[in-house]
């Protein structure tokens, strides 16, 4: 969900204007986004092959582990 689409949501559900909450959820919806999009894409195409899951999680956490910096840049991104 976008910063705005949350802003709605929360106005709607409780009657707060809270942009801060809005956008905050907004960044960290859009951060797992980014992180899930892959996972989904290879579960669909290989539905019945789980290596490929596992060897794209490790992939991932390896290239993470050796790039300190790679979780900074996917946040900042993501703003």
């Amino acid at each position: 969900m976008s910063a705005g689409e949350n802003f709605t949501r929360i106005y709607e559900e409780t009657g707060l204007e809270d942009p801060v909450t809005a956008w905050t959820t907004g960044l960290a919806s859009g951060s797992l986004d980014m992180f899930a999009a892959p996972f989904r894409a290879a579960k669909r195409a290989f539905p019945d092959d789980p290596t490929v899951l596992s060897d794209l999680r490790e992939h991932l956490v390896n290239h993470i582990s050796e790039r300190p910096g790679a979780l900074r840049a996917v946040l900042t991104e993501a703003m």
